[in-house]
């Protein structure tokens, strides 16, 4: 290519320049990035043709407390497919933003996918693992229903958020510090959301304190702390 010139009001500008700057802005669409947002998009279209009103439905049961209990007259199954394919967006777009936050430190490798891809589906699987071991060791199975299903269907909502700050950060990279933030604060938030939505359900339903702290310091905030920590460690080692 041959650079060529341009006039302008404050003189001649070699127009090659341009073009180096507009190819070092779309080098920033990586492979792996551009592939996270395409399954994500992709899980998200099936959702919404597969329930016109998921949207709607999920965001009323993530700010209404009492909602998860009445969703299937909200017209929203609990294992249908629209509610599968958006848990997948969670774990997709959860990994996508670890992903994100690594390379942004260590740069992009196979490695960093792998291990955002682990550490995703792992802590959305510890949930319920520990749920139901909970539910095992107290004998009240049945109670602990409600609690499973806040952990299910909460994170559906979280991960369309998820995957609107991942795009914003992928077409806007030097918004990066702040995006890192709302990441941080948006999986607090849900974590903490649906610990206490859980834990005040249980404390009506007679489940004695005890269990419940026990529950929360060694299958809640222990994964989590570990989590926190490997990440740290991982970004700035």
């Amino acid at each position: 290519m041959f650079p060529v010139l341009q006039s302008s009001f404050f003189g001649i500008q070699d127009a090659t320049w341009h073009v180096m700057e507009l190819g070092s802005k779309a080098g920033t669409f990586g492979t792996f990035q551009l592939f996270f947002l395409l399954v994500s998009l992709l899980l998200i279209v099936f959702s919404k043709a597969g329930n016109t009103q998921s949207f709607r439905v999920l965001l009323k049961i993530f700010f209404q407390p009492g909602q998860t209990e009445s969703q299937k007259r909200e017209g929203w199954p609990m294992l249908g497919s629209p509610a599968w394919f958006l848990a997948f967006n969670f774990v997709i777009t959860l990994a996508h933003s670890i992903y994100l936050i690594i390379s942004d430190k260590q740069g992009e490798s196979l490695t960093s996918i792998v291990y955002a891809l682990g550490i995703s589906l792992g802590f959305f699987m510890l949930a319920f693992v520990a749920m139901s071991f909970v539910a095992f060791l107290t004998g009240l199975k049945s109670i602990y229903q409600v609690p499973l299903q806040t952990t299910w269907v909460l994170p559906q909502f979280v991960g369309l958020i998820f995957f609107l700050l991942n795009l914003i950060w992928v077409l806007n990279p030097s918004y990066a510090d702040i995006l890192v933030l709302l990441l941080f604060t948006l999986f607090f938030l849900l974590n903490f959301k649906r610990i206490i939505r859980s834990s005040l359900f249980l404390l009506r339903k007679g489940v004695e304190w005890y269990y419940i702290l026990l529950y929360l310091c060694t299958l809640e905030i222990l994964p989590i702390s570990i989590l926190a920590w490997f990440l740290y460690t991982w970004m700035f080692k």
